[in-house]
């Protein structure tokens, strides 16, 4: 677990060497797209990045995790997941777009 201050936010960065949240063949069949499915087949390793700020409106805490997930992305990852509200993009091209649209919005937009 690594924390990472970032101006005013504060985020939580957790690595794992193993499956996101267990066998692949079990989490895959529930996902419902083929290239979701073919993603999570592919994956090894995982990485969260959670944001620990309470008082901070929903679009800026998006927009910021975000941002840090673009500079994450070495591209050697198979896709993002959004668990809070079940979106995962297979990083074919969507994934990055997905993190794209929280900071297109602003902070100051509805969700």
């Amino acid at each position: 677990m690594t924390l990472i201050k970032s101006g005013k936010y504060l985020l939580n960065l957790i690595q794992e060497d193993s499956f996101y949240l267990g066998p692949v063949e079990e989490i895959a069949m529930h996902l419902p797209r083929q290239e979701q499915r073919k993603a999570s087949r592919q994956h090894s390793a995982w990485a969260a990045l959670d944001f620990m700020n309470e008082d901070v409106p929903k679009n800026e805490a998006y927009a910021s995790l975000a941002r840090w997930g673009i500079q994450l992305d070495t591209g050697n990852c198979v896709g993002i997941y959004l668990p809070k509200a079940s979106i995962f993009f297979p990083n074919d091209g969507t994934a990055r777009e997905g993190l794209e649209r929280p900071i297109k919005k602003g902070p100051s937009n509805p969700a």
